[in-house]
């Protein structure tokens, strides 16, 4: 794991249940994997706004916080 990881960010923005926690810690292992990185916070972050838009839940900055233009960024193509 990257030293930048903020769990209290994490469990005080995002509301969802075990399983769906657990798909974006893999969804972020896959892409360290892949990458050959260790997760870091962008990783997670990117993981749980797919899971949000998978529940159909709003991506909104009042969830992701500072992370909100880094996710619309990636959304529109541009990050």
């Amino acid at each position: 794991l990257h030293d930048n990881i903020d769990l209290a960010f994490l469990a005080q923005r995002f509301e969802i249940s075990g399983g769906h926690i657990r798909n974006c810690i893999l969804q972020a292992a896959y892409q360290a994997a892949s990458q050959n990185e260790p997760i870091c916070m962008q990783m997670l972050v990117r993981a749980m706004s797919k899971e949000y838009a998978k529940l159909g839940k709003p991506i909104s900055k009042n969830n992701f916080g500072d992370y909100y233009a880094v996710i619309r960024r990636e959304a529109n193509g541009t990050g």
